[in-house]
């Protein structure tokens, strides 16, 4: 199971970076071009910071799946005799 965790922690790290890298040129894209009107640019301007910080979400989750950070650790003091 944890194998499995790790697994998913990076194809979610991989997916993050994806899509951010994704909606970063897409909206590039769309305010570069000449017909950008007013409403695309606020549309971009909400939804980039709103996407991107919880994209970054996604991949610190990965990054702490891929590491094993939510394996079941034995209760502090468990070893002590």
């Amino acid at each position: 199971m944890n194998s499995l965790k790790k697994l998913i922690g990076g194809f979610a790290v991989v997916v993050g970076v994806a899509l951010a890298y994704l909606l970063v040129s897409q909206a590039l894209t769309e305010l570069g071009a000449s017909t950008a009107t007013t409403e695309t640019r606020v549309f971009w301007g909400v939804i980039l910071p709103i996407a991107l910080l919880i994209l970054a979400g996604l991949v610190l989750f990965g990054y702490y799946a891929a590491r094993g950070e939510y394996s079941p650790q034995p209760p502090k003091g468990a070893n002590k005799r």
